[in-house]
């Protein structure tokens, strides 16, 4: 009797099983509904939690982050600083920054230069490049290999598809404008030869040549057999400081046709036009051709209706020039 009674309140309960499921869940809801206000109003508020979750994230976003992000939806360029501004190169290396006191004058620079530049330049510039361009914010950069400069203020490179600008910002007192513009400046060359390949009737490398002094060559290096930089030599054969002309910014300008015009466009944006190196006919023929060049490859449209702010700077040392002639 023991074991049929047992057995009888085994199947009892096995029935009432459902029941008991249906009553728990039930206690469990009400529970819920207390805490939340209601089930599916627990689900919205929960949502709810999380919306204002993401909302407080983007307002509590740093000075620098929001910086970055404005200047991006502006000009379509990426800023990248601290651990995300590493560079991936057999040539150089940098440290990462993220100093606010440096960063946020950093990219207020960054901008106002950029601001500089036609509509629809960076777009032309970058044409070929599937991720556009970017700007790595960092400390110190170092050269690594033969043949680099020891510690440049920046560098250009690909990487991963993207033209970059390398800016060592570490320094908060330094002007970041003539360094961004000489950067920019060797990214253009590489769209000019580019575009040259299929057109060299605006640009060619024996163009550019024909306008230095005759036999002239480049060093096509940066140190001399010595390991000695060629900036820190006494070459000052054409240039302000030598004989032969003015022809060259400096012995710099000497090691490669790249830095030739990325140190005259650094230097026309940062000194005087009527300095005594844009008074030269042969800069000023330099600067031309390179000026046309641009305009035509990076222009074809003719949608740029205004003088470029290096083609005014031009005028007004051509201008100098001819006041003084």
């Amino acid at each position: 009797m023991r074991g049929a009674s047992l057995a009888g309140g085994l199947r009892r309960l096995i029935s009432a099983a459902p029941v008991l499921c249906i009553f728990a869940s039930i206690v469990l809801i009400n529970a819920l509904a207390e805490t939340f206000g209601g089930g599916i109003v627990s689900y919205s508020a929960s949502a709810n939690i999380v919306e204002r979750s993401e909302e407080a994230q983007i307002a509590e976003k740093s000075p620098v982050m929001r910086a970055a992000e404005e200047l991006k939806a502006e000009f379509g360029i990426g800023i990248s600083f601290g651990e995300e501004a590493r560079i991936v190169s057999e040539a150089y290396e940098n440290e990462p920054l993220s100093d606010p006191e440096r960063l946020l004058p950093a990219i207020a620079q960054i901008r106002s230069v950029l601001g500089m530049y036609p509509a629809g330049f960076f777009e032309a510039l970058t044409e070929d490049c599937s991720e556009g361009l970017g700007i790595k914010l960092c400390g110190r950069i170092r050269g690594v290999s033969a043949n680099t400069v020891g510690s440049p203020a920046a560098i250009s490179m690909t990487e991963n598809g993207r033209r970059v600008v390398v800016l060592d910002v570490s320094d908060k007192n330094s002007a970041l404008g003539p360094v961004l513009v000489h950067e920019l400046c060797h990214i253009v060359d590489r769209r000019l030869d580019a575009l040259a390949k299929d057109d060299p009737s605006h640009w060619s490398a024996e163009g550019w040549a024909a306008l230095n002094p005759e036999g002239f060559e480049y060093y096509y290096a940066y140190t001399d057999p010595e390991g000695r930089p060629y900036s820190e030599t006494d070459d000052r054969e054409y240039t302000p400081e030598g004989e032969g002309g003015i022809w060259f910014a400096d012995s710099y300008s000497k090691t490669y046709p790249t830095e030739d015009r990325a140190r005259l466009m650094e230097l026309l944006f940062s000194r005087s036009p009527g300095a005594s190196l844009f008074r030269s006919p042969h800069i000023s023929a330099k600067l031309a051709y390179y000026f046309a060049a641009i305009r035509y490859c990076l222009d074809p449209d003719g949608e740029w209706t205004e003088p470029t702010f290096w083609e005014e700077l031009l005028k007004k040392a051509e201008d100098t020039l001819l006041r003084t002639a």
